[in-house]
């Protein structure tokens, strides 16, 4: 899927348009928007759930089931830090 046109958006507001529709249609939001490691432009641009941890965050994770604050396998030692 090729990016959007430069002017159309900047991509931190592109980000956070993307952002709010899903928390519009989904009725949550994923913790791993508040996190350092998580990939915004994967997800942004190519629906791809990834971040330093995780290759495909989990469904559990990602759908606000566990916080990931604790080890959780497969996470490569790597656990939520929010993103300041």
């Amino acid at each position: 899927m090729p990016r959007p046109d430069p002017g159309t958006f900047v991509d931190g507001d592109y980000f956070q348009s993307k952002r709010l529709m899903f928390l519009f249609t989904h009725f949550y939001e994923p913790p791993c928007f508040e996190c350092k490691y998580f990939d915004e432009e994967a997800w942004t641009f190519y629906d791809i759930k990834r971040c330093d941890a995780f290759d495909e965050i989990p469904d559990e994770i990602w759908s606000d089931k566990n916080d990931h604050k604790n080890s959780y396998p497969g996470d490569r030692g790597i656990k939520f830090e929010e993103y300041l």
